[in-house]
């Protein structure tokens, strides 16, 4: 999957217990930096539509 692939995505929703969840594809999350504990932002437009910005999650912790 190239980076034009990923400018436009048709992503399904699914359940998470009582929620609602959208799985992204593990090639957008890469180039988002995105890991377990990334938080995404959503925010919704007077249009309906969808603004998402990614904050990446903490880096895993060294041995050091």
């Amino acid at each position: 999957m190239g980076a034009n692939d990923l400018k436009k995505l048709q992503l399904n929703v699914g359940r998470w217990g009582n929620s609602l969840a959208v799985r992204l594809p593990a090639d957008l999350a890469h180039d988002l930096n995105l890991t377990v504990g990334s938080t995404l932002q959503v925010e919704r437009q007077a249009d309906n539509s969808l603004r998402v910005s990614a904050q990446s999650g903490r880096k895993p912790l060294s041995k050091a």
